[in-house]
């Protein structure tokens, strides 16, 4: 460990240490080490130590405020912050966006999976599979979920946007299970004609 002052510098190195306190104070306690010294006037100073106890307070700052990410908060820190402190006033629209995200998030499994099924078993039987509706079944998820993202980036300005992080999902689901047990046209058909036909 180097440190730097107006007066020299100083290293420390050592075999072991260990980070402690004593007196409510944070220290470093190092052993088995040594230190050297070199002051402004050009002497240098070196001492062997088989424990030497560093007071890590004039490194700690106490006055500034520790803020998470919005993502690892806690979501009633999200819904309810303490609006007592500054960041939490200015950020309040971005805590409350990403509240909102994360109940909306769980939704997006059923959407996805109501698509994958529509695009099996929601149209026709084809005999040369069905590559093309998964790959735009695909393609339609994906667009889904960015449109989400985007909605979450815009509630940070406006929190209505909120209210479309979970129509998405919801809507898009909905016509996903629409398509799936909608029958397709040929089996609308009634019973009669496709008999006509078959006699034919």
């Amino acid at each position: 460990m180097h440190q730097q002052r107006a007066d020299g510098s100083t290293t420390f190195n050592a075999r072991a240490g260990q980070i402690t306190k004593r007196d409510e104070a944070p220290i470093l306690i190092l052993r088995h080490g040594s230190s050297q010294s070199f002051s402004t006037q050009g002497v240098l100073n070196y001492l062997a130590f088989d424990e030497y106890a560093l007071d890590l307070s004039p490194y700690l700052s106490k006055a500034d405020a520790v803020h998470f990410k919005t993502s690892d908060r806690y979501l009633h820190e999200l819904v309810f912050p303490d609006l007592t402190q500054t960041w939490e006033r200015e950020y309040r629209l971005k805590l409350l966006s990403e509240a909102n995200s994360r109940l909306a998030s769980p939704l997006y499994s059923i959407t996805l999976m109501a698509i994958a099924l529509a695009a099996v078993l929601g149209g026709s039987f084809s005999r040369l599979g069905y590559n093309h509706r998964i790959a735009a079944a695909g393609g339609v998820a994906a667009l889904v979920r960015i449109l989400g993202f985007a909605a979450q980036a815009m509630a940070v300005h406006s929190p209505w946007w909120n209210l479309l992080q979970y129509v998405l999902p919801v809507g898009a689901a909905g016509l996903a299970l629409g398509a799936l047990f909608r029958r397709p046209a040929a089996s609308r058909r009634p019973r009669y004609l496709a008999l006509a036909g078959a006699g034919a």
